[in-house]
């Protein structure tokens, strides 16, 4: 898969960022995420619903850029997704 560039957010902020795992899954739903999130970055309120994952993320030095990978399973496959968020 691709690389996903997120929005940017400030370092002061504290925002809600997802994936939409459809197309990937095509008819398979999540059963489970895990995150792989760089120091750094604080993450909080992780989400899985259907197709969809979901984190809120805070922190984070201005001027860099941040990778993070989500891991998702279904009842019949693992896939990786790596995401990356600019910090201003």
């Amino acid at each position: 898969m691709d690389i996903i560039l997120w929005p940017p957010k400030d370092s002061s902020e504290s925002l809600i960022y997802g994936l939409d795992w459809t197309e990937a899954l095509a008819g398979d739903p999540v059963i489970s995420a895990a995150w792989t999130v760089p120091a750094g970055l604080t993450t909080s309120n992780e989400v899985t619903a259907g197709y969809s994952t979901a984190l809120t993320i805070a922190g984070g030095d201005s001027g860099k850029l941040y990778t993070l990978v989500c891991t998702v399973e279904t009842a019949d496959q693992t896939i990786n997704q790596t995401v990356q968020l600019q910090i201003n």
